[in-house]
């Protein structure tokens, strides 16, 4: 699959799900779309195709704390190639206002393991347990 396609694959697999889930189904959703769809152009080696978890307050905006999972990609045939973005993103209860800004990276398919391991430890993994509606947002950065 090319960068191009990314957007249009992960819609037609994720929208099924979008409506109700809880985090740790759409971390596992982007992980096996992580793990399973590999993209042409990118370099994994040097950090062309990596995973990012972020969360915290940085969805004011948005009505609440977000958790976001997000797929990065960076070309590797193109000179100072910027990084597209697929976000998989969710508003969390107001309930989980305090909880400290935070992010992993996943540098590669490779990394799966220990990234899961830190980041089904976090905090934030335990206490949102509710399901949220989720979007899904692609962007070059």
């Amino acid at each position: 699959m090319k960068i191009d396609d990314v957007e249009d694959r992960a819609r037609a697999l994720f929208t099924p799900h979008l409506a109700s889930m809880t985090v740790r189904e759409a971390i596992a959703l982007m992980v096996r779309f992580y793990e399973q769809e590999r993209v042409d152009g990118v370099d994994i080696a040097d950090d062309g195709d990596m995973l990012l978890a972020q969360w915290g307050p940085y969805g004011e905006d948005e009505g609440g704390p977000i958790f976001d999972i997000v797929r990065q990609l960076i070309a590797a045939d193109v000179q100072d190639a910027e990084p597209t973005q697929l976000h998989l993103r969710c508003t969390l209860d107001a309930a989980l206002d305090d909880v400290e800004a935070d992010d992993l990276w996943c540098d590669s398919p490779a990394d799966v393991p220990s990234f899961l391991g830190d980041l089904l430890g976090q905090d934030i993994i335990a206490r949102a347990t509710g399901r949220c509606e989720w979007t899904i947002m692609f962007e070059e950065m």
